[in-house]
């Protein structure tokens, strides 16, 4: 009897401990995500320039229905051809997004209605690495 009680208690402890660290992870990944989710949001309403330019690749590309110029210029709004900040009115109706499980890439696609664009259909691609943080690598966006 006291055989089994121990094993009780000890199985116990560890789907407490197990729970926990899954609880742990959860918050972090929600918290990664919520980033992302926030750092796109802002590109789109236009509000976190600064921010969106320190999380963009140098290389980083954005396609624009037909058109393809660099993202850092489409953020700016000095791209004649590739817009992707649709202003303050912008809507997001859809937003998914899955990360790797070894956190080394995410991939998200959106729906956004504006007054200036219609609705729009998003993809993005980012990347991370331990000293530069995420990274978007490229954006497509299309009506």
């Amino acid at each position: 009897m006291k055989h089994s009680s121990l094993m009780l208690a000890l199985m116990i402890v560890l789907a407490a401990a197990n729970g926990y660290s899954i609880d742990k992870k959860a918050a972090s990944d929600h918290r990664m995500a919520a980033s992302l989710q926030d750092l796109v949001s802002g590109i789109v309403s236009g509000a976190r320039t600064e921010k969106a330019l320190s999380s963009i690749d140098a290389e980083a590309y954005m396609i624009d229905g037909k058109n393809m110029g660099p993202l850092r210029d489409a953020v700016r709004g000095t791209a004649s051809a590739c817009l992707v900040v649709e202003g303050k009115d912008s809507k997001i109706d859809f937003q998914s997004l899955i990360i790797a499980d070894d956190k080394s890439s995410a991939f998200m696609v959106m729906k956004t209605t504006s007054p200036r664009f219609g609705v729009r259909y998003h993809s993005i691609v980012f990347f991370h690495d331990r000293s530069n943080g995420w990274k978007i690598k490229n954006w497509h966006a299309s009506n």
